[in-house]
């Protein structure tokens, strides 16, 4: 794709040949509060040095990226995974995948670290978390796996790479809103171990029991009794600070450990089902395609297939 094509959508908008600071990619948006690039790459490439002076949120569209941080740190970068890069970030990237074809794209949001200060503190003022605060975590690399992420991602690219859409006022702003909120949620949802917590929230709390226990998590009214709440409050603070709602997030929960079920043994779908969490297997299995786009057997199957 040649960016050099893409028409001025603004007085702000702005794309332009490869940044000496950014290796890989073009920067095709350009504010104080942020700087956006599309990376398309079209044949194999390796060993490609990227540095970033700013906090990076970066999402694969199609394809497949190695990365490596250092020589002991190296993981590979799927489609629709979300990678988080603190400021000062140095890389080597390999594409394996890319060709004129099938072309490795990436879009990646580098974002002024006051602006992260300023939106944060903005969201514990006008949308509090229970006993907590908002907190974005940008100190270390990690990998988010999230459909609505990935939603918002695709949406800013679109929006970029449209040569008809006329942005609004404020588009990156409003876009960034919606992609914090989502990436803070997503690391509520993948809580870290909590015993090096002093006092974790009611919500912390609930979410390490879930992800600990899932099989033994039932219904709302449990975890009400166990958070002292009413079903109103409970999912009014579940679906702030997680995005989802408690019934959705055990759900997730359940089939996360099906997975890992499925991926260690070949025991019967019904009894992994059960093992899960499930009572009625006919209603895990269509769970499970619901989520991961095949049934647990086939999910099952793939697995003996790559052995």
């Amino acid at each position: 794709m040649n960016l050099n094509n893409f028409p001025l959508l603004s007085n702000i908008f702005q794309h332009s040949k490869i940044n000496p600071e950014f290796v890989e990619s073009h920067s095709i948006w350009k504010t104080d509060s942020c700087e956006i690039f599309f990376t398309e790459i079209d044949e194999k490439m390796y060993q490609i040095p990227v540095a970033f002076s700013n906090p990076v949120f970066s999402n694969i569209i199609n394809g497949q990226k190695q990365i490596e941080i250092d020589s002991q740190n190296s993981f590979l970068f799927n489609k629709n995974q979300t990678l988080i890069l603190p400021k000062n970030s140095h890389l080597k990237i390999d594409f394996p995948q890319a060709t004129s074809k099938q072309p490795t794209q990436c879009t990646s949001v580098s974002i002024n670290p006051d602006f992260l200060i300023k939106k944060t503190e903005m969201l514990n003022e006008k949308a509090p978390k229970l006993n907590s605060e908002w907190n974005l975590n940008i100190q270390e690399f990690s990998l988010l796996n999230s459909t609505k992420i990935n939603q918002i991602f695709h949406r800013i690219t679109r929006d970029l790479l449209n040569q008809r859409k006329t942005l609004i006022e404020n588009w990156e702003e409003s876009q960034l809103d919606m992609l914090l909120i989502a990436i803070m949620q997503q690391q509520n949802r993948e809580l870290p171990n909590l015993k090096s917590r002093k006092t974790p929230s009611i919500i912390q709390s609930l979410v390490a029991f879930i992800k600990e226990n899932p099989e033994k998590t039932g219904s709302l009214d449990q975890l009400c009794n166990q958070a002292c709440m009413s079903p109103s409050t409970l999912y009014r603070y579940f679906k702030r600070e997680l995005g989802i709602s408690p019934i959705e997030f055990i759900i997730e929960q359940k089939i996360t450990k099906a997975k890992n079920i499925l991926s260690s043994s070949l025991i019967p779908i019904k009894e992994v089902s059960y093992l899960s969490g499930f009572e009625d297997s006919n209603y895990f299995i269509r769970l499970f395609k619901k989520h991961e786009g095949i049934t647990p057997k086939q999910y099952q199957q793939s697995l003996v297939k790559e052995c």
